[in-house]
């Protein structure tokens, strides 16, 4: 005789209490995993930059982010930003038509035309940027533009 307070499970009431404490386990896990998230950036920030730029101008700010943001690894390298899966790239005077990439302009930089004292007072000191073409220069240029 069975009562209120006697009460068992058939093999099949088993297996199925059985998977029920299981699937509300991964419940319980999933909850737990999620809830420590707290929404702060985590994990590793991939990014390339230009030398000088980068080493004058974005290392002291992601310095900054760092501190603010301590459970986010960096790697910081100058490499072809699609084909090793960058996340931020950092250009001067670059221009992408490649349709993979969302670019934005987020600063000016000067350009400079510097010669030595000594240069100037053999060759004479140009006016105008015209001029420039009749002088020995050296040129920056990149893979991607050439600068004059």
């Amino acid at each position: 005789m069975l009562t209120t307070r006697q009460l068992s499970l058939t093999d099949d009431g088993r297996v199925f209490h059985e998977h029920c404490l299981q699937v509300l386990a991964a419940l319980d896990d999933a909850e737990v995993s999620v809830g420590q998230r707290t929404g702060a950036p985590r994990g590793v920030l991939r990014l390339t930059l230009p030398g000088s730029f980068g080493r004058l101008h974005v290392l002291p700010l992601l310095r900054d982010y760092l501190r603010t943001w301590p459970e986010v690894q960096t790697e910081v390298s100058v490499a072809d930003i699609i084909e090793e899966g960058y996340d931020l790239a950092v250009r001067i005077n670059a221009s992408s038509t490649d349709t993979r990439l969302a670019s934005r302009v987020v600063a000016q930089s000067p350009v400079f035309v510097c010669a030595a004292p000594s240069y100037l007072k053999a060759r004479g000191e140009p006016a105008t940027l015209e001029e420039l073409a009749t002088h020995e220069c050296l040129l920056f240029s990149s893979r991607t533009r050439r600068q004059h």
